[in-house]
């Protein structure tokens, strides 16, 4: 044998010699978990945080069922209620500061508004809160933390989700198509006016505009559902990665019983 592969097989025969006890058993190798109190790695401060006051702003997305307790996380919306909610539920107090008004209280945690006349724009919100902190975890912190975020009041017409697309159906991810949706009075050619209703063009890739009258059962800055297949309309669901710049279509129409998938970008 030459004096290397004795050497390689000596060091085996070491190491396999030291992964048992005196019964000749493999030794139990330790644990590997830092919230088991019997690994040696085990971390008391694990997925432990300092007192935060992070909140979430949310707008409702409808008022018809199954949807009417529904909110999507976004920065701009046209209307409806806004629920402003904080991460933390179990804090000892909290003191919101919305515009000039401020709500407060141990059980504040959540709250709701209603933004229907307020002007379009930019305001405030900013959450303030105070709970018992973690003094072995995070020795210098005074239990106290606050922030704040803006967000946008638009117009329907400045919703991400009534825009222009440019993508592909799964079914022909060779031909690309332009898929649009617009607010317009079609017998004034009016577009965004308080008698403007929303329209997609060419969802049914033959140059078609469709009203959706009451079709619409959720809107938001980023989300279309519709659900109207019985009086000749759309039936699905749009969702827009405002921040991706991305869209996805899932939907039919009233006299096709199958979905369509399209994957696509805003172009506008």
């Amino acid at each position: 044998m030459k004096l290397g592969n004795f050497i390689l097989v000596y060091l085996l025969l070491l190491f396999l010699h030291s992964c048992k006890d005196d019964s000749g058993e493999p030794t139990p190798q330790p644990c590997n978990d830092p919230t088991d109190i019997n690994c040696p790695n085990y971390d008391p401060c694990f997925e432990k945080s300092p007192v935060k006051a992070d909140f979430t702003i949310s707008g409702a997305l409808s008022n018809v069922l199954p949807y009417v307790d529904s909110f999507v996380v976004d920065t701009a919306f046209h209307g409806g209620q806004l629920k402003f909610e904080a991460v933390d539920k179990e804090a000892d107090y909290y003191k919101w500061y919305l515009g000039t008004e401020i709500v407060e209280g141990p059980n504040e945690h959540t709250v709701f508004r209603t933004i229907n006349n307020l002007s379009k724009g930019i305001y405030t919100a900013a959450l303030m809160l105070q709970k018992s902190p973690d003094s072995v975890c995070f020795p210098f912190d005074d239990g106290i933390d606050s922030t704040n975020q803006i967000f946008t009041k638009v117009d329907i017409c400045d919703l991400a989700v009534v825009n222009k697309f440019k993508g592909v159906y799964e079914s022909n991810p060779e031909d690309s198509i332009t898929l649009e949706i617009i607010n317009w009075n079609e017998g004034q050619n009016e577009y965004c006016t308080e008698s403007s209703r929303i329209h997609v063009i060419n969802f049914g890739g033959n140059k078609d505009t469709l009203m959706l009258l009451f079709d619409i059962v959720g809107l938001a800055n980023s989300v279309l559902i519709a659900n109207n297949p019985p009086l000749g309309g759309l039936d699905g669901r749009i969702d827009i990665d405002v921040k991706n710049s991305t869209v996805s279509a899932f939907y039919r129409f009233y006299n096709d019983s199958t979905y369509k998938q399209f994957n696509g970008i805003i172009t506008e």
